[in-house]
């Protein structure tokens, strides 16, 4: 698919904690309460789409610096075939207190990840945004801009430099880690308005961070923040939260989407290619995050040849149009440079009625990141991997020819 013209960018927001509204204006840029601290996050440095906080600590304090483990693989490869790989073997020390990455490259990388709720830890990246897809279980985001609260389908969206923490509610928890070191945006689709695919009007309510006295006016005391910076995650001790926080303005803030709220297109007399259905992408349009939902379709896609984007494809629930053998929880990836398309059982149907447009509604949701630069894989994914899959038309056409 081809960059969009135009990004939308998300709306400006504000939100003040209780107690602080007759304090804190919509115009208090220039002089704050004296008992405040400035903050500001930045798309680009101070250009840009920018927020500012008003912190209820000093932020710049910390006391111990500690360096861990590095998040990248030295021994990460290219792929040049396709392949696929089960989340669901991923065991033990896989399913540790922080993400482990399963394939990356400069403009995009994947993590699965699975918080137990021990960790009692504060995040922050500093060298990318980030998108979360939450595959399983309930929790909560506690952030400094507030507290999102997050239940199975949800796109959690976290701009790069915010301190947040992540506490399950549930036991079984499971999610992807998208992060993305160019600013993400909403595709313009012109024609089909400014509610394609999410409204701006969605972006409001509890879909945004609300501040709570509990998460974002604590009492003093030290924390411990995992910071990830140049690959490598590293720990600092914070003599007081960074979550403390009294307000915020701007267009920078993390929110959420359920995609069961994203809005479909669909069409009776032709296949819509992915690109009808571009959720968020980054602003070079290097890369395309795609949500493939609910809905009637024409025919199977088309086969075609990989020549700008390599693919990813997570299956999240549901029966899928184009793959058989394949599962929820379960990830393809079809390489630059490689023919693919459904597999010979998923070829064929054809609608010639609206009638039998009705009968072929699809029960699925997937989502597909498109990537200009070439996939590398982690040592995790070779560990995971679906033996053969690369075959797979192969030896269907064999049994149905």
């Amino acid at each position: 698919m081809q960059s969009f013209s135009f990004l939308r960018p998300f709306p400006h927001r504000r939100r003040v904690l209780k107690g602080w509204e007759e304090k804190i204006s919509y115009h208090n840029y220039k002089d704050i309460p004296k008992e405040l601290y400035w903050d500001f996050i930045g798309e680009s440095g101070f250009i840009g789409h920018q927020t500012f906080l008003y912190k209820l600590f000093r932020p710049t304090v910390r006391e111990q610096y500690r360096e861990m483990v590095k998040t990248f693989s030295e021994t990460a490869v290219e792929i040049t075939q396709p392949r696929a790989f089960a989340l669901s073997k991923i065991k033990g020390a896989e399913r540790n207190n922080l993400p482990v990455r399963l394939l990356e490259n400069e403009e995009v990388a994947v993590s699965p990840y699975f918080p137990s709720g021990n960790e009692n830890l504060v995040f922050f990246n500093a060298e990318a945004n980030e998108i979360f897809y939450i595959q399983e279980g309930e929790g909560e985001f506690q952030t400094e801009f507030g507290v999102l609260k997050y239940e199975p389908f949800d796109f959690v969206l976290m701009p790069k430099g915010t301190f947040y923490s992540i506490q399950p509610k549930s036991k079984s928890q499971a999610m992807l880690i998208i992060e993305m070191p160019k600013q993400y945006y909403m595709p313009n689709y012109g024609l089909l308005s400014q509610d394609y695919p999410i409204a701006s009007s969605q972006i409001e309510g509890e879909n945004i961070s609300v501040l709570t006295n509990e998460v974002n006016n604590p009492k003093k005391g030290k924390v411990k923040v995992v910071k990830k910076v140049g690959g490598n995650y590293k720990e600092e001790i914070y003599s007081n939260s960074p979550l403390a926080c009294a307000g915020w303005q701007g267009t920078l803030y993390p929110f959420k989407i359920n995609a069961v709220d994203i809005n479909v297109v669909e069409s009776h007399t032709f296949h819509l290619p992915p690109s009808a259905y571009v959720t968020f992408l980054n602003e070079n349009g290097s890369v395309n995050i795609i949500t493939f939902l609910p809905r009637f379709v024409h025919t199977p896609p088309y086969n075609h040849r990989n020549t700008s984007y390599n693919e990813f494809m997570f299956y999240s629930k549901g029966t899928f149009i184009s793959r058989s053998g394949i599962g929820v929880g379960d990830i393809t990836l079809h390489p630059i440079g490689g023919h693919h398309g459904p597999q010979p059982k998923k070829e064929f149907f054809e609608v010639k009625s609206i009638e039998e447009y009705k009968k072929h509604f699809v029960d699925e949701i997937a989502l597909m990141i498109e990537s200009q630069p070439n996939f590398r894989l982690t040592p995790l994914a070779k560990k995971i991997e679906i033996e053969e899959y690369a075959l797979s038309w192969h030896k269907e056409s064999i049994e149905v020819s």
